[in-house]
């Protein structure tokens, strides 16, 4: 288990990041474990997903001091009420057969949780979804 995502001293007192430092090992993955370019890459196929005929994807970052935030507004399709939670659960799908298994926000919740994150959205049915995630900071400045 790890303990979130490692930032520097500077980066921890910012009120907003308009970039972080991530340090990557050979393999494509972050130091430290923390799956940022997965969890990202899973967020932003489910906002194209939601947004077959266009649309904006607006992702944005916010540092506090004792957490990192992430945000994926979209102005896709929106998920219905009906549907809820079960978004998170693996093999869940809203899509036709044959296209996609159900797995990229079960995959999303479970590096959030891995993380003592959380994931959450809002969204409005025919207007949009904003994905929030949040992950407690670890400080510790990087070695150049």
């Amino acid at each position: 288990e790890h303990e979130g995502v490692l930032l520097s001293e500077e980066e921890r007192q910012a009120n907003h990041l308009a970039s972080i430092w991530v340090e990557l090992t050979g393999d494509g993955r972050c130091k430290g474990g923390f799956d940022l370019p997965e969890l990202h890459g899973q967020l932003l196929l489910n906002a194209l997903d939601a947004m077959p005929n266009g649309g904006l994807l607006r992702i944005s970052i916010d540092a506090h001091t004792t957490r990192l935030a992430f945000y994926f507004d979209d102005t896709g399709c929106g998920i219905p009420e009906s549907i809820g939670r079960r978004v998170f659960e693996p093999f869940f799908t809203t899509k036709e057969q044959g296209r996609g298994t159900g797995l990229g926000l079960s995959v999303s919740y479970g590096i959030v949780q891995k993380h003592n994150g959380r994931i959450e959205f809002v969204s409005q049915d025919g207007k949009g979804t904003r994905f929030s995630v949040e992950i407690p900071i670890v400080t510790q400045t990087p070695e150049h």
